[in-house]
Parts: C-alpha cells; sequence; structure tokens
C-alpha cells in the first residue's frame, strides 16, 4: 500500500503541501530520497506539529482519482545506486531474472497469492536464463529443497531494506512476483516485472486485463481458475523462454515492453 500510494506524496508536494509522511521502518532508506518533497519518519519518532492528517490510502480519493487519471509517471521512486548491493556481472546472451514466490503471512488471503515454490520448477529449467531469488522471510528457506542442478541465487535473505532490494531490481532484466510489495516496487521503479495473480486478485489489479494503469512497466499473468497456479506458470515459462530465444540470437538488451 505504502509503495503503490507513494506517488502522491510529490503530487501533493507539486500543489504547495509541506508534508510528515510517517512509514515503515523498512522503508525509511529507500524514501529518504524523497526529502524535497516530505520529512520521512519511522514509527517512535516524535511528530513535528502539523494541521491535518490523512491516512495514505485515502489519498487516491482526495486526489480525485478515477480510473481514467491514475498518476502512473513512472520511476516515482528514485533507484539507489548499484553499489548499494552489487551483483556479479551479468553472462553474456542470458537473461537475469529476479523471483518471489510468497508474501508475508500476515495477509488474511496469503494462501490465495502465494505460491509453493515447487510449482516454479518448470520456470527455474529455461534456458538462457540466470535466475536471483528476491524472496525474503522464513519462504527464503525453500530454497534449500530444491532439487540438485536447479540454480538460484539466494540475494533476499541478505537484502536489509528495499532499498537494498531496489538495487538489485536495477542491475535485473525481469522481476517474476506473485502479489506482494517486491511486485509494486518494480512498478514504482519502472522495472519490467510480471505479476502471477490468483483468480480473484486484489481490488488494485482490476479484472481480465494484462496491463495495469498504476504501473506501465507491468505484465500481468492470471489464473483462468481457481487454484491453478500450473497454468499460469506454463505461460511464464513459454514467454520466457521466447524473451530469453530472441536476447541471445540478437545480443542485444531484451525488449520487454507491451
Amino acid at each position: 500500500d505504502t509503495i503503490q500510494v507513494a506517488r502522491y506524496l510529490r503530487l501533493l508536494a507539486d500543489r504547495g503541501a509541506r508534508m510528515v509522511f510517517a512509514g515503515p521502518a523498512e522503508l525509511k532508506a529507500l524514501f529518504g530520497d524523497l526529502d524535497g518533497a516530505c520529512q520521512v519518519l519511522v514509527p517512535n519518532q516524535p511528530l513535528p506539529p502539523f494541521d491535518v492528517h490523512a491516512a495514505l490510502m485515502s489519498l487516491p480519493r482526495l486526489c480525485g482519482t478515477r480510473l481514467g487519471n491514475i498518476s502512473a509517471s513512472v520511476p516515482y521512486l528514485p533507484l539507489p545506486p548499484v553499489e548499494l548491493f552489487l551483483l556479479p556481472p551479468a553472462t553474456p546472451g542470458r537473461l537475469r531474472v529476479g523471483l518471489v514466490w510468497a508474501g508475508g503471512t500476515r495477509h488474511v488471503k496469503d494462501n490465495l497469492r502465494s505460491i509453493p515454490l515447487k510449482e516454479f520448477l518448470p520456470l527455474l529449467q529455461t534456458a538462457d536464463c540466470d535466475f536471483f531469488s528476491l524472496q525474503v522471510g522464513t519462504r527464503a528457506d525453500d530454497l534449500a529443497a530444491l532439487p540438485a542442478g536447479i540454480p538460484v541465487t539466494d540475494i533476499g535473505s541478505r537484502v536489509r531494506d528495499f532499498a537494498e532490494t531496489a538495487a538489485v531490481m536495477k542491475q535485473l532484466d525481469l522481476i517474476i512476483s506473485v502479489d506482494t510489495a517486491t511486485l509494486h516496487l518494480a512498478g514504482a521503479l519502472a522495472r519490467p516485472a510480471w505479476g502471477l495473480l490468483p483468480y480473484a486478485p486484489d481490488w488494485r489489479w482490476l479484472l481480465e486485463r494484462e496491463d495495469t494503469p498504476w504501473y506501465p512497466t507491468l505484465r500481468l499473468f492470471r489464473q483462468v481458475s481457481l487454484g491453478d497456479w500450473a497454468g499460469v506458470i506454463n505461460r511464464v515459462q513459454e514467454e520466457l523462454s521466447r524473451v530469453g530465444r530472441l536476447h541471445r540470437e540478437s545480443g542485444a538488451a531484451p525488449q520487454l515492453k507491451w
């Protein structure tokens, strides 16, 4: 929610508002460069005097947002320097793909949006791709259960905050993620990303479309029937194979616009 609606902070600043934004500590480093738009605080920091308060998720309504006028100018969050978390040099002719297969367990419908890592096995065998796990939390341990010969570089267990994750994203060709904060971060940073959505997704993803008005660089792959992740993974694997093959044959940067 915070990453998605952060776009309104600069919009309000452009309208002359002086803002104090109180948000999760994990976003402090990433949002630090918003100081020109607002003062960024974390929980338990004392608030300075203020005139009015608005809940973050009320900002779209207060700004008169409709489907046709969503502010989708990206990136609206700054991309940190890659030196914040450097990846090994890229292998020529191979796509670097980041993966997230599970969200936070506190989400009341996490069982519908998260995917068992074993479902990703067909995808992880796609030619011309190097995979990097951006998965954080206890589900990062799922990597240990992968069969031998399925190499995935674990990044998620080593990053300390969203700023470091953003630095990693800058070095990837594509992020593939379920509906969790990583997907929103990729969209806010204007990074190419594919979102894997359940049959009845969260309201913000709308219905029956592969794009999203919130994030121009995202492409959505939806379940066509309840619980059918295998069908989603198969479609993603086919498309990833196509993109990887074209990248290898052309030797140019992958084209992931749609």
